[in-house]
């Protein structure tokens, strides 16, 4: 299972966690692998629409990025595509469904969209992916044990499509690992 190391974008500086200091963007690149991408979970565009191109345009060319900076449109797709990012993550709560199908008219990345264990928990998980769409994100929020049903619906979407799964705190590696995740998007510590 693959381990795509976190930061975030907050506040317009990059940090290993949402709470801490700023990190410089040199100290950030010298401690992570050139072969992995470098998943920027952007709170300024989440919450704002304003997400760190900036920081895009300076790690792209020494690092693949991963943005998940809710881009709302195409517009916004293309803004995160030109500032650098080589793998996308859209939220339907951002994102119209409806739209995703004319993503692959704007590009050949990768574009993965989100799902979460409430939309699993009441069965609204696609039977097929979208078309234009790499796979899943499972955004893992939930601090307490997942229920039997929810694990054999994510074991079931894990065996057909590449699904990430985004457990900030890497409280679940071993359980990712077992229900067939292709990789876990964790928080990285550097000193």
């Amino acid at each position: 299972m693959e381990i795509i190391p976190l930061v975030y974008n907050k506040k317009r500086k990059l940090r290993t966690k949402p709470d801490n200091k700023p990190i410089e963007t040199t100290k950030l690149l010298e401690n992570l692998n050139p072969e992995i991408p470098l998943y920027i979970k952007d709170l300024d565009g989440l919450n704002s629409n304003k997400p760190g191109l900036c920081h895009y345009q300076k790690i792209s060319p020494q690092h693949a990025i991963w943005s998940d900076a809710g881009p709302r449109d195409q517009g916004d797709i293309m803004d995160l595509l030109f500032a650098g990012a080589s793998k996308i993550t859209i939220r339907t709560n951002f994102f119209p469904e409806k739209n995703i199908p004319q993503i692959k008219e704007l590009t050949e990345n990768q574009v993965y969209t989100t799902i979460t264990s409430q939309k699993i928990k009441n069965n609204q998980i696609p039977s097929n992916i979208p078309p234009g769409l790499e796979g899943y994100v499972f955004i893992y929020e939930e601090q307490k044990e997942i229920d039997y049903k929810t694990k054999e619906s994510l074991k079931s979407l894990c065996s057909k499509y590449k699904v990430y799964v985004l457990d900030e705190k890497n409280i679940k590696y071993n359980l990712w690992k077992e229900l067939g995740a292709t990789g876990q998007i964790r928080e990285i510590n550097i000193n």
